[in-house]
């Protein structure tokens, strides 16, 4: 069956068969203090950038969901203001969630944006709304960047990560889910971030599980800042090592739009159809 929907995705058949495997091993009964889970964080880490091609002066570093990512920005950022394209119910969760925790918000149009620079230090946007079929465009976000070129910019990715190849130097913060284009169960986000400007969340007032600094030194050290959600890992890095065997992230994409093709020309073609018969009857 296959859900027409924002998401959850459909679960790839080989994860299937991948969970069945650890469900009948003794893998998740083991640490994840032990080296063979160490391992699979790498795996995870080194997979990731191989596939999504990210460069050297991004890391990475992992979350349990959307709303948790947006927290890490809010609780650790230095700046004070916050400025917001809302276009749906992804960004308006970011919105709230920097304004609940004390950051002065303030919302801006398209327009605004790429005409001119904006006050606030931090710019937040939601690249896809699959819920209201909206999304920003690659060279809208390059404009925002080239008006914006100081700002600390984040960017939930979430529907089109591991699809699309993304242009790095547009965004210092971009996190994305595994649940959507991957193909796996929810419960693992996946957060890159510009070396360059981690200096940026660096608030000292966090306490210690979401400090973003603690966080940078736990995956650096191929540990995690909380007891794990060891099944994400396994199949994250399987699912990454099955991609890789096959596919590079362009075939990837030129693939998705052959298929978007052929739904989008059928789609056109029953409605067409359909129409046809309701002014018949």
């Amino acid at each position: 069956m296959h859900y027409l929907t924002v998401g959850p995705a459909k679960i790839n058949e080989e994860t299937k068969q991948k969970m069945i495997e650890l469900a009948s091993s003794d893998i998740l009964s083991e640490s994840h203090r032990w080296e063979d889970f160490w391992k699979t964080i790498s795996d995870c880490v080194n997979w990731l950038r191989r596939y999504l091609k990210i460069p050297k002066d991004y890391g990475i570093v992992f979350a349990s969901s959307a709303t948790e990512s947006m927290e890490i920005v809010a609780k650790n950022t230095t700046f004070n203001k916050s400025d917001h394209l809302v276009t749906w119910v992804f960004s308006d969760r970011l919105y709230k969630v920097m304004k609940t925790n004390g950051i002065d918000t303030q919302l801006s149009d398209i327009e605004l944006l790429q005409k001119w620079s904006s006050d606030a230090k931090i710019i937040c946007l939601t690249e896809n709304e699959t819920s209201a079929s909206h999304q920003l465009p690659n060279e809208l976000l390059k404009t925002i960047r080239l008006k914006n070129p100081n700002a600390f910019i984040t960017i939930d990715t979430t529907s089109s990560a591991g699809v699309v190849q993304h242009d790095y130097t547009v965004w210092d913060y971009w996190f994305f889910s595994v649940q959507k284009w991957f193909g796996l169960p929810s419960g693992l986000w996946i957060i890159i971030y510009n070396r360059n400007k981690v200096s940026e969340l660096s608030d000292t007032h966090t306490g210690f599980l979401r400090n973003f600094q603690n966080m940078i030194e736990n995956y650096g050290s191929l540990k995690t800042p909380e007891t794990p959600n060891m099944i994400g890992y396994y199949l994250l890095a399987d699912r990454l090592n099955q991609l890789l065997k096959k596919w590079d992230i362009e075939g990837i994409y030129n693939n998705t739009l052959k298929k978007a093709e052929y739904f989008y020309k059928n789609i056109s073609r029953r409605w067409l159809h359909s129409v046809k018969l309701a002014n018949e009857n």
